[in-house]
Protein backbone atom coordinates (compact mmCIF):
# COMPACT_ATOMS: atom_id res chain seq x y z
CA UNK A 1 0.00 0.00 0.00
CA UNK A 2 1.38 3.24 -0.98
CA UNK A 3 0.25 5.32 1.96
CA UNK A 4 1.22 2.29 4.87
CA UNK A 5 3.69 3.39 7.53
CA UNK A 6 6.77 1.12 7.10
CA UNK A 7 8.52 2.16 10.26
CA UNK A 8 7.85 2.64 13.88
CA UNK A 9 10.01 5.57 15.66
CA UNK A 10 11.81 2.96 17.39
CA UNK A 11 13.00 1.06 14.15
CA UNK A 12 14.06 4.36 13.18
CA UNK A 13 16.00 5.04 16.29
CA UNK A 14 17.29 1.01 16.24
CA UNK A 15 18.90 1.56 13.08
CA UNK A 16 22.39 0.20 12.65
CA UNK A 17 24.36 1.36 9.68
CA UNK A 18 27.58 -0.88 8.54
CA UNK A 19 30.69 1.70 8.77
CA UNK A 20 32.72 2.03 5.97
CA UNK A 21 36.24 3.46 5.95
CA UNK A 22 34.34 6.32 2.79
CA UNK A 23 30.68 6.14 4.30
CA UNK A 24 28.42 8.55 6.02
CA UNK A 25 29.25 10.37 9.02
CA UNK A 26 27.53 8.79 11.80
CA UNK A 27 27.13 11.78 13.76
CA UNK A 28 25.57 13.27 10.86
CA UNK A 29 23.36 10.10 10.38
CA UNK A 30 22.30 9.93 14.16
CA UNK A 31 21.28 13.79 13.70
CA UNK A 32 19.08 13.01 10.38
CA UNK A 33 17.62 10.17 11.97
CA UNK A 34 16.59 12.03 15.20
CA UNK A 35 15.40 14.91 13.11
CA UNK A 36 12.79 12.15 11.04
CA UNK A 37 12.11 10.23 13.84
CA UNK A 38 10.39 13.32 15.88
CA UNK A 39 9.04 14.11 12.21
CA UNK A 40 7.64 10.63 12.72
CA UNK A 41 6.24 11.13 16.15
CA UNK A 42 4.51 13.96 15.44
CA UNK A 43 2.91 12.93 12.55
CA UNK A 44 1.93 9.19 14.24
CA UNK A 45 0.26 11.50 16.75
CA UNK A 46 -1.37 13.78 14.26
CA UNK A 47 -2.76 10.19 12.58
CA UNK A 48 -4.48 9.17 16.41
CA UNK A 49 -5.53 12.99 16.97
CA UNK A 50 -7.22 12.64 13.30
CA UNK A 51 -8.57 9.55 13.71
CA UNK A 52 -10.71 11.25 17.45
CA UNK A 53 -11.83 13.62 16.06
CA UNK A 54 -13.17 11.85 13.00
CA UNK A 55 -14.18 9.39 15.55
CA UNK A 56 -16.04 12.65 17.64
CA UNK A 57 -17.63 13.95 14.38
CA UNK A 58 -19.40 10.37 13.48
CA UNK A 59 -20.96 10.38 16.99
CA UNK A 60 -22.17 14.19 16.59
CA UNK A 61 -23.62 13.16 13.56
CA UNK A 62 -25.37 9.93 14.86
CA UNK A 63 -26.71 12.35 17.40
CA UNK A 64 -27.85 15.08 15.06
CA UNK A 65 -29.78 12.94 12.56
CA UNK A 66 -31.26 11.50 15.85
CA UNK A 67 -32.27 15.05 16.69
CA UNK A 68 -32.98 15.64 13.46
CA UNK A 69 -35.84 11.92 12.80
CA UNK A 70 -37.39 13.40 16.20
CA UNK A 71 -37.93 16.32 14.38
CA UNK A 72 -39.53 15.25 11.48
CA UNK A 73 -41.34 13.25 13.74
CA UNK A 74 -42.97 16.41 15.60
CA UNK A 75 -43.35 17.86 12.69
CA UNK A 76 -45.66 15.54 10.89
CA UNK A 77 -47.50 15.13 14.45
CA UNK A 78 -47.52 18.94 14.02
CA UNK A 79 -49.04 18.80 10.72
CA UNK A 80 -51.60 15.95 11.25
CA UNK A 81 -52.84 18.65 14.70
CA UNK A 82 -52.86 21.63 12.28
CA UNK A 83 -55.03 19.67 10.24
CA UNK A 84 -57.25 18.30 13.02
CA UNK A 85 -57.77 21.68 14.26
CA UNK A 86 -58.94 23.34 10.46
CA UNK A 87 -60.95 20.56 10.33
CA UNK A 88 -62.42 21.29 13.85
CA UNK A 89 -62.62 25.41 13.12
CA UNK A 90 -64.45 24.82 9.73
CA UNK A 91 -67.36 22.40 11.65
CA UNK A 92 -67.67 25.68 14.50
CA UNK A 93 -67.42 28.09 11.28
CA UNK A 94 -69.95 25.94 9.69
CA UNK A 95 -72.32 25.48 13.27
CA UNK A 96 -71.94 29.41 13.85
CA UNK A 97 -72.60 30.51 10.70
CA UNK A 98 -75.89 31.49 11.22
CA UNK A 99 -74.78 34.00 13.93
CA UNK A 100 -74.97 37.65 12.37
CA UNK A 101 -72.37 40.66 13.52
CA UNK A 102 -75.36 42.48 15.30
CA UNK A 103 -76.47 38.90 16.96
CA UNK A 104 -75.68 39.41 20.73
CA UNK A 105 -73.30 36.48 21.61
CA UNK A 106 -73.10 35.62 25.18
CA UNK A 107 -71.27 32.91 27.31
CA UNK A 108 -74.62 31.15 28.24
CA UNK A 109 -75.62 31.20 24.23
CA UNK A 110 -71.86 28.99 23.82
CA UNK A 111 -72.65 27.02 27.23
CA UNK A 112 -76.43 25.87 24.68
CA UNK A 113 -73.77 25.43 21.73
CA UNK A 114 -71.55 23.01 23.64
CA UNK A 115 -74.52 21.36 25.00
CA UNK A 116 -75.78 21.48 21.97
CA UNK A 117 -73.01 19.74 20.66
CA UNK A 118 -72.30 17.09 23.78
CA UNK A 119 -75.59 15.84 23.37
CA UNK A 120 -75.16 15.37 18.99
CA UNK A 121 -72.06 13.10 20.01
CA UNK A 122 -73.75 10.93 22.53
CA UNK A 123 -76.64 10.46 19.67
CA UNK A 124 -74.11 9.50 16.73
CA UNK A 125 -72.30 7.05 19.38
CA UNK A 126 -75.72 5.35 19.44
CA UNK A 127 -75.88 4.80 15.78
CA UNK A 128 -79.05 7.55 15.63
CA UNK A 129 -78.78 10.65 13.60
CA UNK A 130 -79.31 14.09 15.31
CA UNK A 131 -81.35 15.37 12.44
CA UNK A 132 -83.50 12.47 12.67
CA UNK A 133 -84.60 13.55 15.95
CA UNK A 134 -84.84 17.07 15.47
CA UNK A 135 -87.55 16.05 12.19
CA UNK A 136 -89.16 13.98 14.70
CA UNK A 137 -89.29 16.87 17.37
CA UNK A 138 -90.86 18.97 14.53
CA UNK A 139 -93.71 16.48 13.41
CA UNK A 140 -94.90 16.70 17.23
Amino acid sequence: MENEIKLTPAEILNRKFTKDVKGYNPDEVDEFLDCVMSDYMAFLSYVEKSKQYAASLLEKNKALEAELALGKSESGKATERIRQLEAENASWKERLSHIKPGDHVTEENMDLINKVNIYEEFLLSKGVPPESVIRAAKKQ
